[in-house]
């Protein structure tokens, strides 16, 4: 099991089997178009990964000088549980030494519709060497809260310096998405099958 990690650019003939992917593990809410849009600034990147060709998984990557912000980071569900997730952060640790990496990640505060799944993340990058911290990264899409591999970072204090990967544009491209999904639930919902919306 060999990873082969690529750049995605606008010009990638594979951004629509990215979407899938994306999908299965974020909604309908972020496109590859966006994190391929976001990757044009500077240290900024988006990889997809390959194992023999065929798509594994893909994530999104901010390099700094000290330190390396991800996110998105998905695998595709019939490679799922095969180590998969772990090598590409392991992967990520190793090219990037003795700097801390940061994540965000769904609340566990609060009820909401996908709880099992923000618990597995959570639990997959504790595995990882990341603590969950209660400092929130407010965001237009929600509250999110941080994980890092610093045990003793003053989080309060780096934060200030956490990049906006996104222009307003796609910020509010994002909020049009997840207002049409509410929609969509909430119709679905009146006719009794839900269970399409529930995220993985």
């Amino acid at each position: 099991m060999k990873l082969v990690k690529k750049s995605i650019t606008l010009k990638s003939n594979n951004l629509e089997q990215l979407n899938q992917l994306l999908k299965q593990g974020f909604g309908p809410f972020v496109k590859a178009q966006d994190l391929v849009s976001s990757s044009s600034k500077p240290n900024n990147y988006y990889y997809a990964y390959y194992d023999n060709k065929q798509l594994i998984g893909s994530i999104f990557v901010h390099i700094d000088t000290k330190y390396v912000y991800f996110g998105f980071l998905t695998v595709d569900k019939q490679y799922r549980n095969k180590k998969y997730g772990s090598q590409i952060i392991e992967q990520l640790k190793k090219d990037n030494p003795k700097k801390p990496l940061y994540v965000c990640v769904q609340r566990l505060k609060g009820l909401h519709l996908n709880n099992k799944q923000r618990h597995l993340r959570v639990a997959f990058y504790e595995r990882l060497g990341f603590v969950y911290t209660d400092v929130t990264l407010k965001h237009k899409l929600g509250k999110l809260n941080i994980m890092t591999t610093d045990h003793n970072a003053n989080l309060e204090e780096k934060l200030k310096r956490v990049h906006t990967f996104y222009t307003d544009e796609q910020e509010k491209e994002f909020a049009k998405r997840q207002l049409v999904s509410i929609i969509g639930f909430i119709a679905i919902a009146l006719t009794g099958s839900i269970a399409q919306f529930f995220m993985p």
